[in-house]
């Protein structure tokens, strides 16, 4: 139960997202801060995102429904943008229609799980604007973005305890029914 307002869930959407009217990829459910996060940043876009149908379980995750998801998206717009997890990257990396998906995307954000250098690497190879994100749901989602915390948001690293503490307006205000 982690209490989000409607202002921490888009304090990152300009940074994110500077142009205005990208369409974006729902490869994520919808029960998960990235998928919210692409609802969000669709919202912002005024463009409906086109969801693959593994979010809603009809189906798996394949490189040929992302193709297509790609390819309805380049026909409204020249910026298509996702987010995914790293097993749905290295999965489309495996298939050559994947590849040429991801490659028509401007922005492909990958989270929810630490990205093996080589994974990133072979993206990066084939010409894949992809960017590492790092966050959690109580930072609503990607807040630290190629390892850099976004603007206004500031990190600290306790090196005795390795607490790792988030500050910035994206920051939860709590847990519900917690004091």
């Amino acid at each position: 139960g982690v209490l989000l307002t409607a202002a921490q869930l888009t304090a990152m959407t300009p940074l994110v997202q500077p142009s205005a009217r990208p369409q974006w990829i729902a490869a994520l459910p919808v029960t998960s801060m990235g998928g919210i996060n692409v609802l969000v940043r669709a919202i912002a876009a005024d463009r409906e995102p086109i969801s693959l149908p593994s979010i809603g379980g009809g189906g798996p995750f394949t490189a040929d429904a992302f193709a297509e998801a790609v390819a309805a998206g380049a026909r409204v717009t020249d910026d298509v943008r996702t987010s995914l997890v790293p097993a749905q990257l290295a999965r489309l990396l495996g298939d050559d229609r994947g590849i040429e998906a991801l490659q028509q995307c401007t922005s492909v954000l990958v989270g929810g799980a630490a990205t093996r250098p080589s994974l990133l690497a072979a993206a990066q190879s084939m010409g894949i604007a992809v960017t590492t994100t790092y966050g959690a749901t109580e930072t609503a989602g990607g807040c630290i973005l190629d390892g850099r915390p976004l603007p206004g948001v500031s990190v600290t690293a306790d090196a005795v305890t390795g607490v790792l503490t988030i500050a910035g307006p994206c920051v939860a205000l709590g847990y519900r029914g917690e004091p």
